[in-house]
Parts: C-alpha cells; sequence; structure tokens
C-alpha cells in the first residue's frame, strides 16, 4: 500500500505537469468541480488502513459485514411483540429513511445541470453507478432494470421508462459493496451475475467480496464461495454459450487476489486463469475490458497503470476452450507506454472500438476492428478532445456502439462524446454543469438501445443514471427513488420536530431536506459536499463545506448561499472542523501542517487565523474537532497520528501560546492510527474517542478528562467506527458509525461492552451521526444508502422493584445478593462496606443483578453489600445495604473414659464439648460414617461396638465443626475369656495376642479327670472374635478349656462351669 500512495502521488504530480489547467478545471469558472477521485480516495485509505500493516485489508469488511448480519438475525429473533428486546439488552431504534430519492437544483448552486431544477426531470441525481443491466431478455418492454452502486447495493426498477421510477434496493447485505459490473446468461435469462469491488486506483474503502449469482431473474442472489477473493474486478460478463467470464485486478498483499481474465463453465463453481502468458514484459496482468464479437472472438484488454506500463490486446477464436499459451496477437493496434494507462472497448457485431489512455489520465486515440479484433486501425489524426478524458481516464470511462450505424460511437468521461466518422473526430454530447443536454460528470458506463425504431442511450455516472429516447438529443434522469447517495456528513435543525436536514454528498453537493419522510432534497450548492453545520442556537446560519479550506455559508435558512473560500490546498480534502455557535467561531484543521485554523465572525466575516501548534508534530493532521459544551472556549481534537489533545482559550489563541494552552489527554496504550471522532458526554470528564482503522481498538472511553482510558470494542467486529455519540442523558448509552451501521450499547464496561447494530438501519458504510437536543432526534449520514432519522424515545427512570436481603453463612460457603429492577438499565455496581457503612468501594466484576461470594471468610462477619444501579436516564439507584453475618465454626472436642483399648467385659464412654454453645445437633461417625442412633452429646463403647475411628460432627447456629479422632482398638492379652460362666452348657470362647496370633486355633475340653471331652477348630479373623462351644451333652461340673494354635502348641487355659 505504501506503494500504492507513492504512487497516487507521483501520478497526481503528473497529471499536474501535464494539465495544469484542465478542462474541467477551466469550466467550472464560479462552479463548484465534482471531486478528484484520486486525492479523496488517498484520504480515505490512509485513514482505514491497518497501521500494523500499511494498507487496508480489504478482506476484514466481509467479515464484518457477515458478523452485523448474523447479529442483527440473533436480536430479531428475541424482540418482544412490543418491540424490546429487554432491560438488558436495550431496544433497538425506529430508523425512518429520509432519502433523498431524488433532488433539484438550489438558487446558488452553481451547476444549474442545464436549467434542470426540481419539476425537471433532468435535472435528478443519485449517487455513484458502475453497474447497469436493462433485462429485455426478461421484459422486452424494457422496465425492469438492474443497477449497482459502488456503495448503496444492488438496485431493481419495474418501470425503468416511467417519470417516475420505483428502484427498491434487492438486499440489505449488498449495502457496503461495490457493485462493479453485471451480466445476463442470454442462453438462460434467469440468471444474473454481479461482480463487486472497484478495480480503479480509488485504494477507497469500498471494497469488493467476490462474484454474486441469481437463478429467478435478480429476485435474490447467492454467493460464489469460489470467488471469495476476488475484490477488484473490471468487468463480468457470459459468451454465446453461457459461459462466465470475469476480469480483475490484484490488490494489496497478503490477501490473495486473482490477477487477470478468468472463466467459468460450470456456472461459477470453480474458475480458471486465461490470462495470457505472452504479453509484453511492461504489461502487468490486470484485464480491464473484454468483449464478444459476433463470429465469436474474445477480445481482452490487459494492463492497468502505472506510468510505463504497456497495454496488449488479445484475442481468441475459442474462448470456452483457450488456455494462457492460446491466445492470438492482433495487428495494427498501438504497443507503448504513450497508451499505458488503460483500454476501453465496444463491440457490436464484428466491430469493435477501443479508446486509450495515456499517461496523463486523457484519453489519447481511437482505434477501430471490422473483423472481430483481429487487425486494427487508428481512426483519429489528432489526440481526442481533454474534455473526454479530462485527467481522470483511469478512474472512469466507457464506450458504446450505435447498432444501427457502426461508424456512430459515444465515450464517457468527464463528459460523453460523439464521433459520426467511425472515430476520427468527436463532438460534445453531453454537460455536466450548465448547458443541454445535462448528465452528471464521471461517466463509468453506456450503452446504446434499439427499441421500437428508436435509437436510445443510457449512461451511468457518478450521479447516477441518465437516459436518452432520442439518441442524445434530451435526456432524463432515472433517478428517482434510487437514494444511495454517498454522505460525508449530515446535520439537523434544532427545532422540535422540524423535518430540516442539511448533509454533504461526495461528488454530488450539499443537500437540503425540508420535507419530512422520504422524500427528494435541494442541490443547494454543488462540487463535493463535505463536511456541515447547522447553527443549533440560530438555525438560519448553516455551512456546507467544499475540499479543504472552502465553504459555504447561508444565513438566511438556506434560500441563498455564498462561497467563502479560506484556503483551496490546506487542510484536509474532507475537511473536518467544529463550530461555536453562540460566538460564531469555526475550528477547522489546516493539516498536515501541525496548525488549527479559527475562522471568526463566521456569519458576516471570512477574518481567519492559522495556529501552529508545535507540540502536535509538523506533519500532523488534525482529524476530528470537538467544542466543549461545557468549558467555554476548550476545544478537544483528535489526529491522524492517535492522539488526543485538550485546547483552552482556543477562541483566542496564537501560535505562540498554543503549546502553552495545549495538554496531551492520550491514553497510555493508544492505538497508532486516525482518532475520526472525539465527543462528550454529560461533562468533560467523559470523553469517546474513536478511530477509523482496522486492526485496532477502534473505541476508547475515558471518565477522568483523559487521565486514563479505557478500550470498550467488546464485541465490535474488526472495522472502522467513524463517530461515537452518547445518549443525551447519560454516559452510559453510545451509539457508533460504523462500517456496518449503527451499533449501540447502554452500558459502556470496558472490554465486556456488548454492542448490539441497530436492526432497523441498513448495514451500509455510516460516516456520522448528530443529535437535536430538543427532542433527542438522531440524523445519521450513510456513504451509499441516504440520510436517516430515529427519535431516542424518553428514558426510562427505571425502579428497584426488590432489594438484596440479609445472609448468613459459614466460613467456606457460598452465598449471594440479589437485586431485581423494572424499566431499562444502563449497569450494576456491586459495592461493600468494611466499616459499618461509613464509605462503601466498588467490587470489580461485580455488575450484574446477583452478586455470588463463592466462600467467605470469618474477617467478612458484619460486611455490608449494595448495588448501585444507572437507569436509562443515568439516574443512579441504590439499593438498601445487606448484612453478611458469617457464624464461626464450632470447635468441638473429644475425650475417651476411661479406655481406648478394650477386651472382653470393658466398656468406655466418648465425651464431648462444643464451642460456643447453642442449639446443637450431633452425629458421631465410626470411620466417617454417621453411627445410626448416635445422635447425643456421648458415646458409650463396647467389644461390640467395634474396633475403629471415631469423631463428632456438631452443628451450632447452622454451621458444622468435626472433632478430632479417638481410636478405639483391642487391648491384648494371653488371656482366655468365657462367657457366659457358669454356664448352661453354651458358651464363647475369646482369645487374641499379638505373638501368637496364627489360625486356625484349636479348643480343646477336658473335664474334671483329665478326660477330654471335645476338641474343635477354629478360622479366626478378628481379635477376640467368638468361638462358640456346646457342652450340654455333657454332665455338670467342671471342665477346662484348653486354646492351641495350629501346631497344637498350647495358648492359654481357663475353666467353666457347667450348672
Amino acid at each position: 500500500m505504501r506503494k500504492l500512495f507513492l504512487f497516487l502521488f507521483t501520478a497526481f504530480t503528473l497529471y499536474s505537469c501535464f494539465s495544469t489547467r484542465s478542462p474541467r478545471e477551466r469550466e467550472k469558472e464560479g462552479k463548484d468541480e465534482y471531486d478528484n477521485p484520486m486525492v479523496r480516495d488517498q484520504q480515505a485509505a490512509d485513514m482505514i488502513k491497518d497501521p500494523a500493516l500499511g494498507y487496508v485489508p480489504y478482506d476484514r469488511l466481509l467479515k464484518a459485514i457477515d458478523k452485523t448480519i448474523e447479529m442483527k438475525s440473533s436480536l430479531s429473533s428475541i424482540i418482544a411483540p412490543t418491540g424490546t428486546t429487554g432491560n438488558l439488552l436495550g431496544d433497538p431504534l425506529v430508523w425512518e429513511e429520509r432519502g433523498p430519492i431524488y433532488d433539484s437544483v438550489g438558487p446558488s448552486n452553481g451547476n444549474g445541470r442545464g436549467g434542470g431544477t426540481g419539476s425537471t426531470a433532468g435535472g435528478h441525481t443519485a449517487g455513484r453507478i458502475r453497474a447497469f443491466l436493462l433485462d429485455t431478455l426478461n421484459d422486452p418492454t424494457g422496465n425492469t432494470a438492474f443497477c449497482g452502486g459502488v456503495a448503496g447495493g444492488l438496485w431493481k426498477c419495474t418501470n425503468f421508462l416511467s417519470a417516475v421510477n420505483n428502484w427498491t434496493p434487492v438486499n440489505d447485505r449488498f449495502d457496503n459493496l461495490a457493485i462493479s459490473s453485471i451480466c445476463q446468461d442470454k442462453n438462460n435469462p434467469s440468471v444474473i451475475y454481479f461482480s463487486t469491488g472497484e478495480p480503479t486506483d480509488n485504494a477507497d474503502r469500498v471494497t469488493g467480496a467476490g462474484v454474486w449469482k441469481s437463478v429467478n431473474k435478480g429476485a435474490s442472489f447467492t454467493f460464489l464461495p469460489s470467488t471469495a477473493s476476488y475484490m477488484r474486478c473490471f468487468k463480468i460478463a457470459c459468451d454465446a454459450a453461457g459461459n462466465v467470464y470475469l476480469a480483475c485486478r490484484t490488490t494489496t498483499v497478503p490477501v490473495s487476489q486473482p490477477n487477470g481474465l478468468f472463466r467459468s463453465t460450470d456456472g461459477g463453481t470453480s474458475w480458471t486463469n486465461i490470462t495470457p502468458n505472452n504479453l509484453d514484459a511492461n504489461s502487468n496482468l490486470s484485464c480491464t475490458d473484454f468483449e464478444f464479437s459476433a463470429s465469436g472472438n474474445l477480445n481482452a484488454m490487459f494492463g492497468y497503470r502505472p506510468t510505463g506500463n504497456v497495454v496488449n490486446h488479445r484475442y481468441t477464436s475459442t474462448p470456452a476452450t483457450v488456455t494462457s499459451g492460446t491466445w492470438s496477437t492482433s495487428t495494427g493496434f498501438r504497443v507503448s507506454n504513450a497508451a499505458a494507462i488503460r483500454t476501453e472497448m465496444a463491440v457490436s457485431g464484428n466491430v469493435l472500438y477501443a479508446i486509450t489512455i495515456n499517461p496523463a489520465y486523457n484519453t489519447d486515440s481511437c482505434y477501430k476492428s471490422v473483423d472481430g479484433g483481429v487487425t486494427w486501425t487508428k481512426q483519429n489524426t489528432t489526440i481526442l478532445p481533454a474534455g473526454l478524458g479530462s485527467g481522470q481516464g483511469w478512474y472512469n470511462l466507457s464506450v458504446a456502439i450505435n447498432p444501427l450505424n457502426t461508424d456512430e460511437l459515444i465515450s464517457g468521461g468527464l463528459d460523453a462524446y460523439r464521433s459520426s466518422n467511425g472515430g476520427a473526430t468527436w463532438t460534445r454530447l453531453t454537460y455536466w454543469v450548465s448547458t443541454m443536454p445535462y448528465v452528471h460528470a464521471d461517466h463509468h458506463y453506456a450503452q446504446y438501445w434499439i427499441s421500437g425504431g428508436q435509437t436510445r442511450l443510457i449512461m451511468a455516472t457518478d450521479g447516477g443514471v441518465f437516459y436518452s429516447a432520442d439518441n442524445g438529443a434530451t435526456f432524463t434522469s432515472k433517478n428517482r427513488n434510487l437514494g444511495i447517495k454517498q454522505f460525508y456528513s449530515a446535520a439537523i435543525h434544532p427545532a422540535a420536530g422540524s423535518p430540516v436536514l442539511l448533509a454533504g454528498a461526495q461528488d454530488n453537493g450539499t443537500h437540503q431536506l425540508r420535507n419530512p419522510g422520504l422524500s427528494y432534497s435541494i442541490e443547494v450548492t454543488g462540487g463535493d459536499g463535505c463536511i456541515v453545520h447547522i447553527n443549533q442556537q440560530n438555525p438560519q446560519i448553516q455551512f456546507g463545506s467544499y475540499v479543504y479550506n472552502q465553504y459555504r455559508r447561508t444565513t438566511n435558512g438556506g434560500a441563498t448561499w455564498s462561497s467563502v473560500n479560506l484556503s483551496s490546498s490546506q487542510g484536509l480534502f474532507v475537511n473536518p472542523f467544529d463550530h461555536d455557535d453562540g460566538q460564531n467561531i469555526m475550528y477547522c484543521s489546516n493539516g498536515p501542517l501541525g496548525q488549527l485554523r479559527r475562522w471568526t465572525g463566521t456569519n458576516t466575516t471570512n477574518t481567519n487565523t492559522v495556529i501552529s501548534i508545535s507540540n502536535i508534530g509538523a506533519t500532523t493532521s488534525l482529524t476530528s474537532l470537538k467544542l466543549s459544551p461545557y468549558t467555554a472556549n476548550r476545544l478537544f481534537f483528535g489526529t491522524n497520528t492517535g492522539k488526543v489533545f485538550r485546547l483552552e482559550n482556543a477562541n483566542t489563541v496564537t501560535t505562540a501560546d498554543a503549546n502553552a494552552n495545549l495538554t496531551d489527554i492520550s491514553g497510555a496504550t493508544f492505538p497508532a492510527g486516525t482518532i475520526i471522532c472525539v465527543n462528550t458526554g454529560m461533562d468533560d470528564n467523559n470523553i469517546v474517542a474513536t478511530y477509523s482503522n482496522y486492526g485496532v481498538n477502534n473505541v476508547w472511553l475515558t471518565r477522568n478528562g483523559g487521565t486514563s482510558w479505557t478500550a470498550i470494542d467488546g464485541n465490535l467486529p474488526d472495522m472502522p467506527v467513524r463517530w461515537a455519540m452518547f445518549q443525551p442523558g447519560t454516559d452510559q448509552k453510545i451509539y457508533l458509525a460504523t462500517e456496518a451501521g449503527i451499533y449501540y450499547t447502554i452500558n459502556a464496561n470496558g472490554a465486556a461492552t456488548q454492542w448490539s447494530p441497530e436492526i432497523n438501519f441498513p448495514t451500509v458504510s455510516t460516516y456520522m451521526l448528530k443529535i437535536r437536543a430538543s427532542d433527542s432526534t438522531i440524523v445519521a449520514g450513510t456513504h451509499g444508502r441516504g440520510v436517516w432519522t430515529a427519535k431516542i424515545p424518553p428514558c426510562s427512570a427505571g425502579a428497584i422493584t426488590s432489594h438484596p436481603g440479609n445472609a448468613a453463612a459459614c466460613p467456606g460457603t457460598a452465598v449471594s445478593f440479589s437485586v431485581n429492577t423494572s424499566g431499562v438499565i444502563s449497569s450494576y455496581q456491586w459495592q461493600v462496606s468494611t466499616n459499618g457503612g461509613t464509605s462503601y468501594t466498588d467490587i470489580a466484576g461485580a455488575t450484574g443483578t446477583v452478586f455470588n461470594i463463592p466462600a467467605v471468610t470469618a474477617g467478612m462477619n458484619g460486611y455490608l453489600y449494595r448495588a448501585v444501579i444507572v437507569t436509562d436516564c443515568s439516574v443512579p439507584l441504590t439499593t438498601n445495604a445487606a448484612t453478611l453475618t458469617v457464624t464461626p465454626v464450632p470447635v468441638v472436642t473429644i475425650t475417651a473414659s476411661p479406655y481406648t483399648r478394650l477386651f472382653p467385659g470393658l466398656t468406655t464412654t466418648l465425651n464431648s464439648t462444643v464451642v460456643p454453645t447453642g442449639t446443637t445437633t450431633y452425629a458421631w461417625l465410626r470411620n466417617g460414617v454417621p453411627v445410626p442412633g448416635a445422635t447425643q452429646s456421648s458415646l458409650s463403647l463396647s467389644l461390640a461396638s467395634g474396633f475403629a475411628d471415631y469423631s463428632l460432627r456438631a452443628t451450632v447456629n447452622g454451621c458444622t465443626g468435626t472433632s478430632n479422632i479417638i481410636s478405639i482398638s483391642d487391648s491384648v492379652s494371653t488371656k482366655c475369656y468365657l462367657s457366659p460362666n457358669p454356664t448352661g452348657g453354651q458358651f464363647q470362647v475369646r482369645y487374641h495376642s499379638s505373638v501368637n496370633n496364627t489360625v486356625p486355633r484349636t479348643v480343646t475340653v477336658f473335664d474334671a479327670k483329665g478326660t477330654r471331652v471335645l476338641i474343635k477348630n477354629f478360622n479366626v479373623a478378628t481379635p477376640y472374635a467368638p468361638m462358640d462351644v456346646d457342652l450340654r451333652a455333657q454332665s455338670k461340673g467342671l471342665y477346662w478349656v484348653e486354646i492351641s494354635d495350629k501346631d497344637g502348641i498350647r495358648l492359654s487355659m481357663c475353666r467353666v462351669v457347667v450348672q
């Protein structure tokens, strides 16, 4: 892109040298010239490029559009029947399209359009049109037509021949795309294609997004995925067999952009590069035009800028199968850098004409072929009229042949010229200023149409579509209801309910709209309409602006206008300014010179002063200016170096004391780029600044006058943001004018800010927003869909319907506080007081209706919590404070008395102590599992209770503590235990020894005489496990019981009495 910028500058310098006073300049004496596209678009490219890349990443626009449409669809699905989305999303505005749907010429406009006024159809203009299709295949009457705006999308008309046309946009999806060419499959007229992207060296932001196809006569179109990278297309057309061809030009890396001529034989599913491989070494591959002769030859022109380039013509008789290596070279066509810039062709039968452009961007020569492009002959002996190319043939050029007389052709550049002798000599056909027939300047398309024995002409220009039913003797505009003007700016009359608007249109003057609803405008001044302003204290005073520091002023509400040209070279091409309505002082950029221009007495004089501000940089441009509504003579301004400054005493400051009155309030983390808008909220502390670049955080907010800034892009797509505006009465709700329409948020909240697109507003590049204080009406100036207005409804005061309640919790547990509200709420902020309510502190991240504390601590006992709520009116509401009570966890201690080791016959008791006291519940645990029924403060244990780890869980005032653990184990001995003893004959034997505890064990019983009466083996699994013995079969008396191990070794012996 840097090379392109250097090239633009070099080319512009050459243009200045070759054409010091072009016909356009000589012709505009006393008039306003239409735009210089090269300078205009270089400024546009500088403002939107990705600073990290150094060029404009064209591919990101389509992604931004797709995301916007997806978000609109999601919002539409949740909007209630009442038209609202709920109090946390905010409600979309009801936008009204204001047009203009056509225009007329004001009395002070230097361009009289040949006398065409609001009552003369020939005088109506629209926006820039590059592509046109008269659909006579589906509608032989010629009433169905399509046209493509450079910005504004694809439009369809079904009564083209009527005085008032019914143009309607085909799809909001296309509004932000440059429609470059349209074609139709003659074998299947239901199939229509259009290509996108301005291919010429505009380098501006109206880019493309591939090729789109309709199979239903243009009722709807589908994107062809195979063409996603085809973003700069000169032309699309079908051959007689229905194959489709596309002429493209490369764009800046790293975006992969095909370059040359491509063919699809499967309806656009896939494409083959058929660019010839035998072009001159000095020719680039860009294909600027191609035509099919009646014999079937495909003729193509290759080569487009820069100076030194060679334009090559190639042809083939087999277009459906031609490859890069099978093209033929014609003869007779000059190959030199004198025809280096661009060549445009037209065909009728086997007759072709070609108009060449020389390095001064003027039309140079006319060539003719009568054999389908095989051989060519130069027709003119002197250079073509300079007024045809007028130094911008690289930008706009058209050619068409009369099918009834192939010696007659027209070519359009600045104006249209006609030749009746095969291109040998030319006469002017149309006039862009004051002579009839009027057709707007800058022609992109021309077509002869023979119908009903009449030779008719159609021309598409930077001012819309024009039609002649008498071979050019007269023209009428076909621009009624074609609302595609590209506005840089808009302003609104201060009186509540007034329909009066003012808007500046690219290449189409300054327009005043005086009627409510969708209506026409008056072009009060011609040429480029740039920034406009209506004095909000005295609306009789209004300003339009032309390029640089040239202004148009009315002091009678627009009845008449006068020019105040402060400088025709200093300032920006589209020069920003702001106006002090009370003191009648205008503050203007004078860059790129590090200067501010101050115009005093704007209502009566042209007194102006240039103030150099060295501390901003000698080559810095002021790219946005905002006069403080709160502090007299305080001016905020942003620059193309990504800085924001505050200037005091702006009404009197001079170069000598400018730095002393200047404060840099830029954010420490501001990116490089262009700050395109600075705006204030309810005071000078709340300021929003936006960047117009790709690849940066675009929206920045300060709450302290610039001491610190926060990026609030949130969920915004990566795209230029050209304007930001606070809703009156709030510092939370902000509207943005973006490359994909208008976005808004009801809660500016740092990186978490959630933006929503206005679903009732077109997805189109929007440049400016202004608001009328008297009734909160917004006006939006779009760059392709005209001017729109919406009224912000009165803000909702909102109310708290339930306050947060007190909460009690135990340490380590979660607690939450909540609030319920009604009305539109902009934000919630929870606060905490740690000193009994003496002061409160915001809790970071606590910005919802519910505040959760995942784990409280004992130290939080007694803290107070409340929510501060900002309503749609920025009125803060504060909830009652809720108290957090943190109950301490009880300390539980258990002891064993008297034993912790048991053997048969022993018992012990576990006792507890719980602090603090209170209503307590108990749960004893054995090895961590509750003991059934053990819910008292103590627990008695015996051998039957089992050996285990015992603990106690005690709950006091809702908080639970767990005691220490006491282990109850066996008391190891070598004794033999019998029970019951005496016995009726049945008893149990128990034994345990840590020394010899092997199993199995053997129990042997002897009577008093020593006679063995019983022997029995036992497998013992646990200490003191019972071994059952039955002596009921024996007589009563004394018996001895011996316990031995598996080896027969006696372990213990005891006696038992059987009764």
